[in-house]
Formats: structure tokens, C-alpha cells, sequence
């Protein structure tokens, strides 16, 4: 049995971190998938405690401000996702491309 040469063994290992690389990036995915899908809900807000008599009115914040700041979250959260989506799809693209060019010179340094 022949010793695996240098360049050898270097294509072996970039294809195993390759490969790494390809099942993190598809959990990412899925994960990031998920959360598009069944998005978290936002959190509650709280109105501070009120005060006695005429204050009571000045601190509470108004509905509208709850569900526009509400909205607000929930816009955040869907982006995120989509911006994690894209990057893990774009790391499996790339990862996957570089996987499949080595694994091939790979094959050819092992016929040779």
C-alpha cells in the first residue's frame, strides 16, 4: 500500500472541512427556514404601573404605538432570517463547488 503524498492528503482535508462546512451551512438553512415559517412572537409590552389621578394618561402609551412597535419586531425578525437564509445558501453554493473541484483533482492524484 502506497503512503498518501502531501498534495493527497491536502485534498483529503479540504474536502472533509468542505464537507463540514456543507452540513452546518444546511442545518443554518433549515434552521433559518423554520423561522420564516413559525416566526417567533414578539414580546409583550409592558405599560408602566399608573399613576393616581391625572398622570395616568401621559404615561401610558398609546395602542397604536404597541402594535406599530410590534409590527416593527416582527419586520426585524423576518429580515434576519432572510439575511441568514441567504448567507447559508450562499455557503452551501460555495462549499459545495469547492468540495466537488478537489474531490475530482482528489480522484486523479489517486488513479495516478
Amino acid at each position: 500500500m502506497a503512503t498518501p503524498d502531501l498534495r493527497e492528503l491536502y485534498l483529503s482535508l479540504v474536502c472533509l472541512i468542505t464537507l463540514v462546512l456543507i452540513l452546518v451551512g444546511g442545518v443554518q438553512v433549515v434552521r433559518h427556514g423554520l423561522k420564516l415559517l413559525l416566526p417567533d412572537p414578539p414580546p409583550p409590552v409592558f405599560a408602566p404601573p399608573p399613576e393616581p389621578a391625572d398622570s395616568t394618561a401621559m404615561l401610558k402609551p398609546p395602542r397604536s404605538y404597541e402594535q406599530a412597535w410590534q409590527q416593527t419586531e416582527r419586520l426585524r425578525l423576518q429580515r434576519q432570517a432572510i439575511r441568514g437564509l441567504l448567507v447559508n445558501l450562499v455557503l452551501l453554493v460555495l462549499a459545495g463547488l469547492i468540495y466537488r473541484a478537489h474531490w475530482r483533482r482528489l480522484q486523479i492524484v489517486r488513479r495516478t
